[in-house]
């Protein structure tokens, strides 16, 4: 028993690692989510669903070694800190304490990261709206831009007044070209599956 708990305690802290650095993938993408840098989010969706393959796969390690302790459901590490004896006792509900911390850490970044990629493929989307709208109406303005410009250079003495004509940005994307839309609506869109996608149930279960 002793050895499986040695090497159950060694897992368990791979698994600390691994959830750590989730959550600083998940941190990463929600700092380029609040500062607009849409362009890496293809990068940070890939990182966050690498981590979340490393974390599965540990997963996979801790069953496998908690399935050779005895047949039958695998033991809860609540029900195996309270059966083992010192030093593992303390070992295991350190490492209990900090997988739950970590856990509601993945499960807020998750939540935050979501809102935010949410909130920004909403703004492209309504950015492609406005070039739409935008569009419709240049034609009418192209009709009556000539006469325009030509009116107030003469009534100016020569100043030309055509920069007043242009359109306001009203939204960040609004400027891009369908290209590059299209580009920033799919990183936003990969950290969105990204995040939809990863789920803790044998950990939340195990932490139970």
């Amino acid at each position: 028993m002793a050895i499986v708990v040695d090497e159950l305690v060694d897992v368990l802290h791979r698994e600390r690692h691994l959830l750590e650095n989730l959550v600083f993938r998940l941190i990463e993408a929600r700092g380029l989510l609040a500062t607009g840098e849409a362009r890496f989010l293809g990068w940070a969706a890939s990182d966050i669903d690498a981590a979340a393959a490393a974390v599965r796969e540990v997963e996979l390690r801790r069953a496998t070694v908690l399935a050779s302790t005895s047949p039958g459901p695998l033991p809860t590490l609540a029900t195996l800190v309270a059966a083992t004896t010192e030093p593992w006792k303390s070992l295991l509900d350190d490492h209990r304490m900090a997988l739950g911390r970590l856990v509601g850490e993945v499960g807020a970044g998750l939540e935050s990261t979501h809102d935010l990629a949410v909130a920004g493929l909403e703004r492209v989307l309504a950015a492609n709206h406005e070039t739409e709208d935008r569009t419709d109406h240049l034609d009418d303005v192209g009709d009556h831009l000539g006469a325009r410009w030509a009116r107030d250079t003469i009534g100016d003495g020569g100043r030309d007044e055509r920069s007043t004509l242009q359109p306001k940005r009203s939204r960040p994307f609004a400027d891009l070209d369908d290209l590059d839309r299209e580009i920033t609506a799919a990183g936003y869109e990969a950290v969105l599956t990204a995040t939809d996608r990863m789920t803790l149930p044998s950990l939340t279960r195990f932490l139970s």
